[in-house]
């Protein structure tokens, strides 16, 4: 019995990483972080600080993945606290759906939050992920955006890329 059940979870631990190794393409590397992008995937440059990474257009919408940064030196579950308390003055129709901690391959822990939102007239799904940077100082963002419609298929193919999230200095 207790073989059949290592070899399960073994094969469940090969089929999932073998469903994110499908999902990643290209790794994205910046000068403060890396990141696997989402196969297929390509960067854009919007003139902001970071690279965008966008997806084939889906719904209308290109799916995409912006990164920011902020200064900031509390507590990672604070600055989602503040955001939550903006975000209903920013968007119209702004709907809170899961927040939980994220924590990356690497170990890199932070929290994510997902929510629905109009943003002008294009209803969205949105992940946003924060993460400290190394010496506490500031935080990171990376908000991926999926059309509202059937937008949680996007999920796993977000997370699978952020996971992949390290510091490289």
């Amino acid at each position: 019995m207790k073989k059949n059940v290592i070899f399960c979870f073994i094969l469940l631990v090969l089929f999932i990483h073998n469903i994110n190794a499908q999902q990643l393409g290209e790794l994205y590397s910046d000068r403060t972080f890396s990141m696997s992008m989402p196969r297929g995937w390509q960067t854009m440059d919007f003139n902001q600080k970071y690279l965008s990474i966008v997806g084939p257009v889906d719904g209308g919408l290109t799916p995409n993945i912006g990164f920011a940064d902020e200064d900031y030196s509390g507590a990672i579950s604070g600055y989602i606290d503040a955001a939550l308390a903006l975000f209903p003055l920013i968007f119209s129709d702004f709907t809170l759906l899961a927040r939980s901690g994220f924590t990356t391959n690497s170990g890199i822990t932070g929290e994510s939050i997902t929510y629905r939102a109009t943003m002008g007239s294009i209803q969205v799904r949105q992940k946003m992920y924060a993460f400290p940077n190394r010496d506490g100082t500031s935080v990171l963002i990376i908000s991926c955006t999926a059309p509202l419609t059937n937008g949680e298929r996007y999920d796993p193919i977000f997370d699978a890329s952020v996971k992949t999230f390290n510091w490289t200095r």
